[in-house]
């Protein structure tokens, strides 16, 4: 019969916990051989080819007719492509001594210029491959926002791009400052379900989009873009910030006498996306990027507190009740840390809620590679049972590139915080730690 423990034998507060997720500190090893499995899926699934009217593969820029493109699970040009990109962008960018980042950056240069010079191809006669269509002929924010996004990021990091580049940036700049729906006080809307909704996604479909080519070296511009961004999303917050609930609402009918709050994990999500592309593009020492960050720690301060108890956030944020949601939960890991990484928040107050966000997305991925527990696309509902029962599926490619986000901030806050566990605890420090014992002081 086993005695069980008693505090004269040892300090029962010390005896480890039965986690049914990994706590604690991530392995930076184990996390980059976890990353090169999800990346070897995800160049699995947006690989691409392009064959003749022969059935015989083709380089992408062969003119006969009838060509036919055979794609993997993921559209490579879709908005969650987009944000792949430039996330895989960003992480070589943050992280070039990574033994692979050259390889890489190599890799997604050569996928942006076949979806550069397919849409550029479009333009000038409609062909059977649509391949970067919705870059030249956009009907919704959906369509090029994310995917200019990573082409101007990819501009930025000096890809070798096409010539056109320029064309295309140009024309989803255009679209959002003259073709999508707008109010009269010029905030971005749609006209779906009712007229005049906003929808929170849309933020990450034109802002981050903004930010970026506000940073555009090769041309001249003035601060309009960053200020339009700036500007739309104060307009969101203002109308679709929930006091009560320190959270947004997925979505606003303007016309509406009221206005009842369904806090959408990934709406949310995007939410933190972009007001961190916001952040990072605003100078300094201004006015509006202490507000920009006001902004942050309001919603930081609100998500810890509705986190769920194995790491994860929810479907619906502030019902605990709904499924723990992979593709909000690798957003805010990867903002969080990437905020107390960059100093915008405290990482004493916020980096442990974040890396137990991170463990727990960690615990997704497949044996294969794949990212398990994300929510399909999702329209707008005013009713929780909508949310609640939404598919969930690890082809619901959402939870991808923030998943690379949440890396690239994890080996970023590797390099700027010293983390440990004291007192059994996760705690972080700006200074090297020499602990004799497991509680300890923190040394100055």
């Amino acid at each position: 019969m086993t005695t069980p423990p008693t505090d004269s034998a040892q300090p029962l507060h010390l005896l480890p916990p039965d986690y049914p997720i990994a706590y604690g500190l991530p392995d930076a090893t184990t996390v980059l051989s976890e990353f090169n499995r999800v990346l070897a899926f995800v160049r699995s699934a947006l690989h691409f080819e392009f064959w003749d009217e022969q059935g015989h593969l083709t380089p992408y820029k062969y003119h006969g007719q009838n060509l036919t493109l055979k794609s993997g699970a993921l559209r490579p040009d879709s908005y969650e492509a987009g944000v792949l990109y430039a996330a895989l962008l960003e992480l070589t960018h943050s992280h070039p001594e990574l033994t692979f980042s050259t390889e890489l950056r190599t890799w997604i240069q050569e996928h942006l210029r076949a979806i550069e010079w397919w849409a550029l191809k479009f333009t000038e006669h409609p062909s059977t491959v649509k391949l970067g269509k919705g870059l030249t002929h956009p009907r919704n924010l959906d369509d090029c926002g994310t995917m200019t996004w990573a082409i101007v990021r990819g501009r930025h990091h000096h890809l070798a791009l096409p010539d056109g580049t320029d064309t295309l940036i140009e024309r989803a700049l255009h679209f959002i400052a003259h073709e999508e729906h707008r109010l009269s006080d010029g905030t971005l809307c749609r006209m779906r379900p009712y007229c005049h909704t906003l929808w929170l996604d849309d933020l990450t479909q034109a802002l981050p989009l903004l930010c970026e080519y506000h940073q555009y070296p090769w041309k001249t511009v003035e601060g309009q873009y960053l200020t339009e961004a700036l500007t739309q999303f104060e307009a969101y917050f203002t109308r679709m910030y929930d006091e009560k609930l320190g959270l947004m609402r997925h979505g606003y009918v303007v016309d509406a006498p009221s206005h009842p709050t369904f806090a959408w994990g990934r709406a949310n999500g995007w939410v933190l996306l972009s007001l961190s592309e916001l952040i990072a593009a605003l100078p300094p020492d201004t006015p509006e990027h202490t507000r920009a960050l006001g902004y942050l720690e309001q919603l930081a301060a609100s998500l810890v507190r509705v986190q769920g108890y194995n790491g994860f956030w929810h479907q619906l944020l502030d019902q605990p009740n709904t499924y723990e949601e992979s593709s909000c939960t690798a957003i805010f890991s990867a903002v969080l840390m990437k905020a107390c990484a960059q100093g915008w928040l405290d990482a004493r107050s916020y980096l442990p809620a974040a890396l137990a966000g991170f463990n727990a997305l960690r615990s997704k991925i497949t044996a294969q590679g794949m990212i398990e527990g994300t929510c399909v696309g999702t329209g707008l509902g005013f009713d929780p049972v909508f949310y609640a029962y939404r598919p969930q599926s690890p082809y619901a490619w959402h939870a991808y590139g923030p998943y690379v986000l949440a890396v690239s901030a994890y080996l970023s806050v590797l390099k700027s915080h010293h983390l440990y566990l004291n007192d059994c605890a996760v705690h972080c420090y700006q200074h090297p730690q020499h602990p004799q014992t497991a509680a300890f002081e923190e040394e100055r």
